[in-house]
């Protein structure tokens, strides 16, 4: 089995099992008696411990290795999401107060966060370490197509297990997660390195403002910042726009986000693998894509133009994820991979924490608002993207640079 397709199985199960159990979540916790701000704060908090152990686990990926720290990174997944399940089970039952319940959760939460954020660090590098020029990107490609597959296959999962109990995506979720650990521990190679544990170990860190790489951050983080805003809005921005039920616009949501994975899919798993463009022109790509599906969102009056928004929003997030993790990652050293995964991981949590609070603020102002300010985000990348010189490896310095 190719050891790409081994990383793409892992990921596949940690975004299908998040998306399996956000479904379930308001729901759940209302059964719990948390109130709506307590519900965000969960939220939140699992995405900021991704943020602050993404670095970290990049460089311990140095010296530990590629492939224990993805399987880390899985088994941590798993572990909290059980212990996520077995306290919200024993809050069912009454047996803790409200803030004593919301405490434990939010520690599950976080552990959630803080070792799963092993995973995608991991993976990042091991690509970059068997990879090389185009064949990175599409690499890269590969490992984000697993975010739009979990997309699409998450609430099919959580569709067909919550009529055993609210739970039971959770507890299923964490069995998937520990038996692609022990699978992908014996199944996925150790893979070559370009340079020993001690020199990797004794590499200067990567700053989060090296010339090198910080555009490409740059980029990552805006393009989480307009995903995320996308996300959180989509549910209250359909049913004001479009007048919907709750439960109408929750099932209107519902296909808009399958278009966008299938989007998502296609670019990654399609296009990008066999195209192989370079990690600038695929920033070249999806930034304008991104752009317009923002206008469309803010002018949209009907569920089509929605739908169409949010298939546009999958093209060019699955152009730009590819772009600028393959980018960062080729404008460095070999023995600089694990702390650059990690500066992508940061990237990308800070977008994801930073997009709920600028979203749903910006929302109570006005409905488009939120669309507005993250198109005139998205125009100025596009700008700085097509005027900058953003060098990456020699390989493709000729035709990717200018």
């Amino acid at each position: 089995m190719n050891p790409q397709l081994f990383l793409f199985s892992g990921l596949l199960v940690v975004y299908m099992g998040f998306t399996s159990v956000n479904p379930v979540f308001a729901p759940l916790a209302r059964e719990l008696n948390i109130s709506e701000v307590q519900a965000g704060f969960l939220i939140s908090i699992s995405a900021f411990a991704f943020t602050i152990f993404s670095s970290p686990w990049g460089r311990r990926s140095e010296v530990w290795g590629r492939k224990p720290v993805f399987v880390l990174g899985l088994l941590g997944f798993g572990l909290g999401f059980a212990l996520f399940g077995v306290v919200a089970q024993f809050g069912l039952a009454g047996w803790f107060s409200v803030p004593v319940l919301v405490a434990l959760l939010a520690l599950a939460r976080f552990s959630v966060g803080a070792l799963t954020a092993a995973a995608p660090v991991a993976a990042q590098a091991y690509i970059a370490d068997t990879t090389s020029g185009p064949e990175r990107s599409a690499g890269i490609a590969l490992l984000g197509a697993a975010n739009g597959l979990g997309l699409i296959a998450g609430p099919v999962l959580s569709a067909a297990l919550v009529g055993f109990g609210l739970l039971v995506p959770y507890y299923v979720t964490a069995a998937i997660a520990f038996l692609a650990a022990l699978v992908i521990w014996w199944g996925l190679p150790t893979g070559r390195r370009s340079s020993t544990a001690k020199t990797r170990a004794s590499a200067p860190a990567i700053g989060i403002r090296d010339g090198r790489v910080w555009p490409f951050l740059l980029v990552g983080f805006l393009t989480l910042i307009a995903l995320v805003t996308a996300q959180v809005t989509a549910g209250f921005y359909f049913q004001d726009r479009l007048g919907l039920t709750a439960e109408g616009a929750a099932q209107a949501v519902g296909f808009a986000l399958f278009a966008s994975g299938v989007a998502i899919v296609v670019t990654q798993a399609g296009i990008i693998r066999v195209l192989k463009p370079s990690p600038v022109w695929l920033l070249r790509l999806g930034l304008p894509l991104t752009l317009a599906s923002f206008v469309v969102m803010a002018l949209a009056s009907s569920l089509t133009l929605l739908i169409v928004a949010h298939t546009l929003l999958g093209f060019g997030v699955g152009f730009i994820l590819p772009g600028y993790i393959s980018g960062a990652s080729l404008a460095v050293g070999e023995h600089e991979q694990g702390a650059v995964a990690g500066l992508v991981g940061v990237a990308q949590g800070f977008g994801s924490v930073l997009g709920p609070l600028l979203g749903t603020t910006l929302y109570t102002f006005g409905i488009t608002l939120p669309y507005v300010v993250v198109a005139t985000l998205l125009l100025a990348a596009t700008a700085f993207v097509w005027s900058r010189r953003m060098v990456v490896s020699p390989l493709l310095r000729n035709d990717a640079s200018r």
